[in-house]
C-alpha cells in the first residue's frame, strides 16, 4: 500500500495549526482505534494516524517533513515500523539481532581501534 501524505492522513490543510491537527488525530484515534472499532483495517489505518502524528505533532518534525517529506533527512516514512532504526540487524546479521552481540565481538573492535 502507497503511503499518504501524512496531512491527508489525518484530512487537514497543510496551513493547519498545531491545535487542529492535535483535535484530528484525537477524533480519528476514538474512531479508529483496535478496542473500539473492529473492522479489518482499523488496526493499519489506526498505525497510519499515529505515525502521522508522530511527526506533524511536533514543530520540529513538521518542519523537517514539510521541507524534505518522508523520504528527507531523518527519513520519518519507510518500513512497517514507521521508519525507526532497528537494532534487528546489527553487525549484519539478519535475525536475532543485539542478543546475538558478544563481548568477544566488542574485544575484536576494540583491538582494531586501539590496538
Amino acid at each position: 500500500m502507497a503511503e499518504k501524505d501524512y496531512y491527508d492522513v489525518l484530512g487537514v490543510s497543510r496551513s493547519a495549526s498545531q491545535e487542529d491537527i492535535r483535535n484530528a488525530y484525537r477524533k480519528l484515534a476514538r474512531e479508529l482505534h483496535p478496542d473500539v472499532n473492529k473492522a479489518s483495517d482499523a488496526q493499519e489505518k489506526f498505525a497510519q494516524v499515529q505515525s502521522a502524528y508522530d511527526v506533524l505533532g511536533e514543530p520540529e518534525k513538521r518542519a523537517q517533513y514539510d521541507r524534505f517529506g518522508k523520504a528527507g533527512p531523518g527519513g520519518f516514512g519507510g518500513g512497517a515500523d514507521g521508519g525507526h532504526y532497528s537494532w534487528s540487524n546489527v553487525g549484519g546479521r539478519s535475525s536475532g539481532g543485539a542478543s546475538d552481540f558478544d563481548l568477544d565481538d566488542l574485544g575484536s573492535m576494540c583491538d582494531a581501534f586501539f590496538g
